[in-house]
Parts: structure tokens; C-alpha cells; sequence
């Protein structure tokens, strides 16, 4: 059985957040200077030890290193109308994800269990 795929063209993270999470957002926002203030506890050095320290413990995803998750994370981009970020597997019992945008850069993070097989 053939399944269809529909692009999703200009699809808006708004789109498919959980009504409380866009309220919480909408109330944060109101808080003037909040977000001057976060940037300033959490500056340059605070994201570049993130992203350090994440990458130093992180596979990256390439056409080179797990070449099918890299094409599977392509063409969901494609379908979703997103530009394909960089895409980090990292080992942890608890499987997670999460995001983090640093300079205009977009990374994935994945965490996966040791048992899991990619």
C-alpha cells in the first residue's frame, strides 16, 4: 500500500502548538524586558557551553554517518516546508528530543537508548 504524501507549504510552528503552551507564550511576552533579560543570563557563553558540550557527546546525522535517518529527516523537511537542521543522536536511557537555534543555525538533538538500532 502506497501512502500519499502531502506538503505541508508554509506551515507555522503555531500551527500544531497546545493552546496552553501558545497562551503561556502570549503571557511571557507581555512581560516587558523578559526577554532582554533571559539573553543576558543566558548569553553567548551560556549557548556556546550548550552547543559544545552537546555536539562533543553527539553523533551528527550526514549523508556520510546513518545516511537513511539523513534521508528520512530530508524529506520530512520537504514535507513540512522546513530547511533540514543538523540532526545530533546522542546516547541516553531516556529517549528525548529537543531543539536549539544558536546563529542562525538549527540543531536536532535526539536521544536514544543504546538498545535502540538506528
Amino acid at each position: 500500500m502506497q501512502l500519499t504524501k502531502t506538503q505541508l507549504i508554509g506551515l507555522k510552528a503555531d500551527d500544531f502548538r497546545h493552546p496552553l503552551d501558545l497562551e503561556a507564550t502570549t503571557t511571557l511576552k507581555q512581560l516587558p524586558g523578559l526577554d532582554m533579560i533571559v539573553r543576558s543570563l543566558l548569553g553567548s557563553v551560556a549557548e556556546q557551553f550548550f552547543y559544545l558540550n552537546n555536539i562533543a557527546s553527539s553523533v551528527l546525522v550526514s549523508e556520510k554517518q546513518l545516511p537513511h535517518l539523513h534521508k528520512l529527516l530530508v524529506e520530512a523537511c520537504r514535507i513540512i516546508d522546513l530547511e533540514p537542521p543538523q540532526l545530533y543522536l546522542q546516547q541516553n536511557p531516556v529517549p528525548n528530543a529537543y531543539t536549539f537555534a544558536m546563529q542562525g543555525k538549527n540543531l536536532l538533538w535526539c536521544c536514544i537508548p543504546l538498545w535502540w538500532k538506528c
